[in-house]
């Protein structure tokens, strides 16, 4: 598992759960797919430029109020080449239709997923 790609969006209290997954393991990357609310407000709540100037974390920056194969497109067209063939995917924040659009972003590319959160301060894989 050398990325991670969370969804940050909607959700009360979800954000935090993504930010410790940034920080429990030594991702190789991380892909965090959201809106530009989320680009600009996470970045500031968790002091997170260090990572981004570092190229270790990339923000997918997407409209969720487009269709869904749009934003599957979109995804594609983002993550083609940048993924491993196994890379882990956390779903604690934001909506269904978000979800299945990563989802099935993933699986056209081909791409395994690990479903993982964190309990008790530690990576865990569902």
């Amino acid at each position: 598992m050398a990325s991670l790609i969370a969804v940050l969006s909607s959700g009360k209290g979800t954000w935090g759960e993504v930010y410790e997954l940034l920080n429990i393991h030594d991702w190789d990357k991380v892909f965090l797919v959201t809106n530009q609310f989320g680009l600009e407000n996470f970045e500031k709540r968790f002091n997170i430029k260090q990572k981004i100037d570092d190229g270790k974390i990339e923000f997918v920056i997407l409209d969720f109020r487009k269709s869904e194969q749009e934003i599957i497109n979109e995804l594609k067209k983002a993550l083609q080449d940048k993924v491993s063939m196994d890379v882990a995917v956390n779903f604690a924040s934001g909506t269904g239709k978000e979800h299945m659009c990563l989802l099935s972003a993933l699986l056209q590319l081909g791409v395994g997923i690990r479903l993982v959160t964190v309990q008790n301060n530690e990576l865990v894989e569902l």
